[in-house]
């Protein structure tokens, strides 16, 4: 029961994380993306629009990788149920971990590059940003450790598998 509980608080926080922090204030002349979901639609609906190949598949990386880091929270606790952390092979929680500390990464810079823009060899930015342009990374990130260091530590997977399970 515990596990159930722990993933749906978790599966609400991220979806709150996704698609309704703003990482920026909203301003009525701007028409820019200010929620990751607004980024994620930006990037898949518009980014390969004039890429060359190359370009479109790094950018694509970028943007699953963002988006596991965004979901990983809660696959790191169906993992959990599904592996137990002190029977699974440490490399699955190790991969997962960095995979999910690179998409934090990408998510923001994302959450950067997406209110500036860029001209004639400079780069500004709006200036508008909220606590949640360094919370959502942090969480992410937080999660993405705690994968790395479970993969790697046996005696601290164990404590976490007593504690999650």
């Amino acid at each position: 029961m515990k596990v159930v509980a722990l993933s749906v608080g978790l599966f609400v926080v991220c979806a709150l994380f996704v698609f309704v922090a703003p990482h920026h204030r909203r301003k009525d002349e701007l028409f820019k993306p200010c929620t990751l979901a607004e980024v994620y639609r930006e990037v898949l609906r518009e980014g390969a629009s004039d890429l060359n190949s190359r370009a479109i598949v790094c950018l694509g990386s970028l943007t699953i990788t963002g988006i596991w880091a965004s979901a990983f929270p809660v696959v790191f606790i169906g993992m959990t149920r599904l592996w137990p952390l002190s029977h699974a092979p440490g490399v699955i929680y190790v991969m997962a971990g960095i995979v999910a500390v690179l998409g934090a990464a990408a998510n923001f810079i994302a959450m950067l590059v997406s209110h500036m823009s860029f001209g004639f060899g400079s780069s500004n930015s709006s200036m508008g940003e909220t606590p949640f342009i360094w919370i959502i990374p942090l969480f992410q990130v937080l999660f993405g450790l705690v994968s790395f260091v479970a993969g790697c530590s046996g005696r601290f997977a164990g404590l976490l598998n007593q504690w999650v399970i």
